[in-house]
């Protein structure tokens, strides 16, 4: 017999599927041509010898003599070598290892068909067992080579079944062992959430699996439970998903809303734990909302309120002379023409020599940092700390003349200084506890870490900073200077920001470069202070040797040769240079007055950027423009968008030169790159003074050129790129406030009006409203008309459809269709306004209809009836939202826009507010899609705060109409946390009796009620007819004894008690 077709029978023996010739073919090795007859007499011999039976064959016999099986294999094993059997192991999907060669298999013996089921589950474990175990008995036990038949059984080893047996009972000691060992440091963790009638004691039944079987685990046994465990595994490796984690077994502990919702489920509804600290604290909720930390809540002292007075005059004086000097310029920009003609004029009564103003701004800064009163309370009900008499004595018997020295908009414009002012606070804290880390403060005085002279330095520049600019300076300084340390420190405490800078002075030790640094004469702290104090260090030039031969002494590994040496000491010199704050500040100062905005077209803007209507026509070629122009326009945010979309390339320029071509574009590469060097010169031509030697000669000269390449360097590739990243965050913000402060001002013009009313009507009254909208709706509707009728709570009444409006005044024609439903509800309802809105162009003919219409029936009957046009602005966004569809299911979207159209003329706030952030869609400023949207809205929301607490809210009337209730989080102390909590609760008719009711049943906090109490209106007033007034409640007292004076009534003190009369 050959030895291929030796390895061809063994292979189909070993297979376990001798009769499946598909899969025997395609897993046979493959031969030539010339041996295929070979192979056919070795079947023929094969099936002689009954190795090989056909089908047929095997349906009558369907097994073999085990002694012609196990003759055959033992001469195919004295036959086969290593490769053989390596090949025969590959094909039957098996691993060959190195154990001893088998000797003979045999068939089972003596197996119970019932003892199968048990056996094959542990064959099967022991197949797919791979010492997972840690610290197993039989991890290094020699594995038997067993193939796929012997997992059913048929094959054993000749020796003995009792080895077999013993080696299976081995192999599930080993496991139920190690079992118990795991469980028993879980147990204690697993017996608090067994509730389910798992056995406590059961330690082999715990685990994943356990768990996620807990419901059947009565009908199983041990011995079920450890063959479950063999075959499938202990489910350990999926614990982390099967099971909760150990925090969360309590079953005392209740659910929260986190283990049940997603995130942005709570955080879009506001029921994160955020979002009720907010709600429970007490402090206005916008204010905890600008809060970037800690440190943006906390009252500030007598001391920082001082500092805070004096960090606004300084900011104020800046800002007011940088406005003064734009609006004194003879010629405008074509860009600002249009945008600056309506903006208001801050600070108009500003007198930085007057103590009364200065006395103001720390009043005004006292109220909002200590006392946390938000802006609209101040305005209405602190006056007195911003309005003065304009001279002390009363000369003619009349009271004197009044100065306001404050509006509501400088009042604003303080509330954002003083977040400006709590991020400076902010960082300087930072900083200060970096400095006394360093020195070890509160350690061990061994571990201080800075030394005296750099302490001492930080610790003055802390005290002149003025801005977060500097304070940044000082910490990039000691990062840079320490990093080691504060390496150390974020190992120590993960999530602390990386350092900049790192290891400048373990690279400068490591090349030899400090040393040569050394004979520059002077250090970037001496450049500095004589910067900030002209003369106060002087060079040293004792030395005689030139700078290229003592860079010769840096040659090495590193450096390979002088000129890089030198090069590289220069670039260590620069980069001290450049970390002084001193330095920072002189620069920074250089380039806000002298700074210039240069713009290039691209080869696509020169392309599109063709005609003036496009945006960045105005700016196509701007030429050496300084910044302070930009201030009070949106052109640096719309040059901003240009350039992002690739029309326009910008640069910063000190140069004060243009030397474009305007007819060839390929140049301006070339010529930016020479406006940069141009740049670095112009500011260090200001610096170099201050480091070049009294001395002459050669050798002096020759440092001198040395330290001004180091400082060439600092500048141009350091300080300038920061510098420029600086004016243009600078900038955009000034840009941003401009838009941001125009989008609220149109806004407020918007909302600021008095409902559409007739003359005949009472103060206060909210008219009936039959709104008629006529076409573009949708396909189906377009032309049609819509009449709907809304009462004076904003609730629907009627609602009708028309095809026209018009009157006829032949006879031969009859009136359209929607003249006699008009009139109907004339007749059958009060209305006070007829309101014509609509999305075609026909509106103005259907106005002219309606007015007809009505004019005619109040002829006939006198009613006083106001016809009017509708804006629609609030409807197209409300119409067909999800608010809209929830509070008016029963409508379709044509009559809901036409019941919004009425609610916004019968209370201009309450339809404006219903927006929220859709008050974003509408069209405030043509720069407003090119801002932040969630900074806008912040400032935009500022109109509605402002117009809400100007007109007040009834909170009654609130909670019983849901389209009212957006309202309410505009009150001043409120927002749409503290706002929601508070309608919860009075909901459901559970009204206020009084204003005290909002401190008595707990729907406020103390500051909370002080900004918000005059604001809302009780009514009816049930305790106090002063409840549904506009008067404070700390001022009814005063408000009483007024109305006695003028009823000249004595004060009887028994009778006049705090709770009032009606």
């Amino acid at each position: 017999m050959s030895d291929a077709s030796d390895l061809d029978e063994a292979q189909h023996t070993l297979s376990g599927n001798p009769s499946d010739e598909e899969s025997y073919d395609t897993r046979r090795p493959r031969y030539s041509s010339d041996e295929e007859e070979d192979d056919d007499e070795n079947d023929d011999e094969l099936r002689r010898d009954g190795f090989v039976v056909d089908d047929d064959e095997e349906e009558e016999q369907p097994r073999r003599k085990k002694k012609k099986r196990r003759r055959h294999l033992e001469q195919s094993a004295e036959v086969f070598d290593e490769e053989d059997l390596a090949l025969v192991a590959e094909n039957t999907f098996g691993v060959r290892e190195q154990t001893p060669r088998l000797k003979r298999l045999k068939r089972g013996r003596g197996r119970r068909a019932s003892d199968d089921d048990d056996e094959l589950r542990a064959e099967l474990d022991d197949l797919m067992d791979t010492n997972e175990s840690p610290g197993a008995d039989y991890a290094d036990e020699p594995r038997r080579d067993v193939d796929r038949d012997d997992d059913l059984g048929l094959f054993g080893n000749e020796e003995s079944d009792a080895e077999v047996d013993d080696y299976r009972a081995a192999r599930r000691a080993e496991r139920r062992g190690h079992a118990n060992s795991r469980d028993e440091r879980l147990d204690t963790a697993y017996e608090e959430v067994r509730d389910n009638g798992v056995q406590a004691g059961a330690h082999e039944r715990t685990g994943a699996m356990a768990s996620f079987l807990a419901e059947g685990m009565d009908a199983i046994d041990d011995d079920t439970w450890m063959e479950l465990q063999d075959i499938f595994g202990s489910g350990e490796e999926y614990a982390f998903a099967m099971e909760a984690p150990l925090a969360d077994r309590d079953p005392s502990r209740e659910k929260t809303l986190a283990d049940v919702f997603e995130p942005a489920e709570l955080e879009a509804k506001m029921m994160t734990q955020r979002d009720e600290d907010i709600r429970t604290s007490d402090v206005p909720e916008r204010m905890q909302m600008r809060a970037t930390g800690a440190e943006s809540l906390r009252p500030l002292s007598e001391d920082e309120i001082e500092e805070e007075t004096t960090w606004v005059m300084r900011q104020l004086h800046s800002w007011l002379t940088r406005q003064e000097a734009r609006r004194g310029r003879e010629h405008k920009s074509e860009w600002d023409t249009d945008n600056t003609s309506d903006e208001p004029t801050l600070f108009q009564h500003a007198d930085f020599a007057n103590e009364r103003f200065l006395a103001a701004v720390l009043s005004v800064l006292k109220l909002l940092s200590q006392d946390f009163y938000e802006v609209p309370f101040i305005a209405r009900h602190r006056r007195e700390v911003f309005v003065t008499a304009e001279s002390e004595s009363d000369v003619h018997g009349e009271e004197p003349p009044t100065r306001e020295w404050l509006s509501i908009d400088d009042l604003w414009k303080l509330y954002d200084f003083d977040l400006q002012f709590r991020g400076l606070l902010a960082a300087r804290r930072h900083l200060q506890n970096m400095v006394r880390r360093l020195k070890g403060e509160g350690v061990d005085d061994s571990t201080r870490e800075i030394s005296h002279e750099d302490e001492a330095y930080a610790s003055e520049l802390i005290a002149s900073a003025s801005g977060v600019e500097d304070i940044m300076d000082v910490t990039e300084w000691l990062q840079a200077h320490y990093a080691d340390v504060i390496q150390k420190w974020s190992r120590e405490r993960a999530g602390m920001k990386r350092v900049q800078n790192l290891g400048l002075k373990e690279r400068a030790k490591r090349n030899g470069t400090d040393r040569f640094v050394e004979r520059f004469g002077i250090t970037a702290r001496q450049v500095g202070d004589n910067v900030s104090t002209p003369g106060r260090h002087t060079v040293d030039s004792n030395t005689s040797e030139m700078p290229l031969d003592a860079a010769r002494e840096l040659v090495g590994t590193e450096l390979v040769s002088p000129d890089i040496a030198l090069k590289a000491a220069k670039a260590t010199f620069a980069s001290m240079l450049e970390l002084d704050p001193q330095l920072r500040r002189f620069v920074r100062a250089y380039c806000d007055e002298h700074v210039c905005v240069v713009v290039r077209p691209t080869d696509k803007g020169l392309r599109e950027v063709t005609h003036d209507e496009h945006p960045a026509f105005a700016f196509k070629f701007l030429k050496q423009k300084p910044v302070a122009e930009f201030m009070g326009s949106a052109q640096f945010i719309e040059l901003e968008k240009a350039v992002h979309d690739g029309l326009l390339r910008m640069q910063l320029s000190l140069s004060g030169e243009y030397r474009f071509d305007n007819h060839d574009l390929r140049t301006d590469d070339a010529v930016f790159s020479e406006d940069r060097d141009r740049s670095a010169r112009a500011v260090t031509v200001q610096l170099d003074e201050h480091m070049r030697s009294s001395a002459s000669g050669d050798v002096a000269a020759a440092w001198d050129t040395v330290r001004s390449d180091a400082l060439f360097m600092a500048v141009r590739d350091h300080l300038l790129p920061q510098m420029w990243r600086e004016t243009v965050q600078k900038l955009h913000q000034q840009a941003f406030d401009y838009v941001a402060d125009a989008c609220r001002r149109s806004l407020e013009q918007r909302i600021d009006v008095q409902a559409a009313r007739t003359s005949s009507m009472r103060t206060g009254k909210k008219p009936r409203v039959a709104v008629v909208a006529g076409g573009g709706f949708d396909a189906s509707s377009r032309g049609a008309l819509r009449v709907v009728v809304v009462d004076e709570h904003g609730a629907c009444s009627e609602d009708f459809s028309a095809d026209s409006m018009r009157m006829q005044s032949s006879g031969a024609l009859a009136d359209g269709d929607g003249v006699a439903v008009l009139r109907g509800v004339l007749e059958r309802q009060r209305i006070d306004v007829v309101a014509v809105s609509g999305m075609a162009l026909q509106t103005r003919r259907l106005f002219d209809d309606v007015q007809s219409v009505v004019n005619e029936f109040c002829s006939h009957t006198g009613d006083d009836v106001l016809v009017t046009y509708a804006s629609d602005e609030v409807a197209r966004l409300w119409w067909d939202s999800d608010a809209a569809r929830a509070e008016l299911p029963q409508l379709r979207k044509e009559e809901r826009y036409c019941v919004c159209v009425a609610r916004t003329l019968q209370e201009p706030a309450a339809g404006y507010a219903t927006l929220g952030r859709d008050l974003l869609h509408l069209t405030l400023h043509k720069s407003q899609r090119s801002v932040d949207q969630s900074l806008l809205f912040i400032v935009v929301e500022r109109a509605l705060v402002n117009v809400v607490s100007k007109i007040g809210v009834d909170i009654n009337d609130l909670a019983q109409h849901v389209h009212k209730q957006p309202m309410l989080q505009y009150v001043s102390g409120l927002g749409s946390r503290k706002a929601h909590a508070i309608l919860s609760r009075i909901s459901g008719g559970h009204d206020l009796e009084s204003r005290s009711d909002l401190i008595v049943r707990r729907l406020c906090t103390r500051t909370v009620f002080v900004n918000c109490a005059s604001f809302l209106r009780v009514n009816p007033p049930v305790m106090d007819v002063l409840d549904d007034t506009r008067i404070h409640p700390e001022d009814y007292d005063l408000a009483r004894k007024m109305a006695l004076d003028a009823l000249d009534i004595e004060d009887d003190v028994e009778d006049d008690n705090r709770r009032g009369r009606k």
